[in-house]
């Protein structure tokens, strides 16, 4: 049961909005790396932090727009950190959240949502970089 997720789907986009700031003004600066190092948790650096929030991601049935954020923020890892965010970020947890992105239709029309295939096709080309 994924009580923490109920309702919060608000708060997930703006903590991901805020991540994608710190993620690319890190970029901007030569700095990304410095999230390899800096703890969130005893033991447990930014990126790492970051893949285990996408762990818990995929078992509650996010909404649309939480899972494009997501896999917006794995590609804006991907590129900033190349081969060291590979050990984090290409995992089983990541390859469902780009599944998740990839089955994402527009309300409207019932096709594919061009978004979703934009920002999926980034993390995808991203990861396949860094995993290089």
């Amino acid at each position: 049961m994924c009580v923490w997720l109920t309702n919060k789907n608000s708060l997930l986009l703006n903590l991901r909005h805020r991540y994608t700031g710190i993620v690319n003004g890190l970029a901007d600066g030569g700095a990304a790396p410095i999230l390899l190092q800096v703890e969130v948790d005893r033991g447990v650096h930014a990126v790492a932090g970051m893949a285990a929030f996408f762990g818990k991601l995929v078992t509650c049935a996010p909404e649309d727009e939480v899972v494009k954020g997501a896999v917006g923020l794995i590609g804006d890892l991907a590129k900033n950190l190349g081969k060291p965010s590979a050990s984090f970020l290409g995992t089983p947890s990541t390859t469902q959240l780009l599944a998740l992105c990839d089955e994402i239709d527009d309300d409207e029309t019932g096709e594919k949502d061009e978004k979703a295939v934009e920002v999926s096709g980034f993390a995808k080309a991203a990861l396949a970089a860094a995993c290089q």
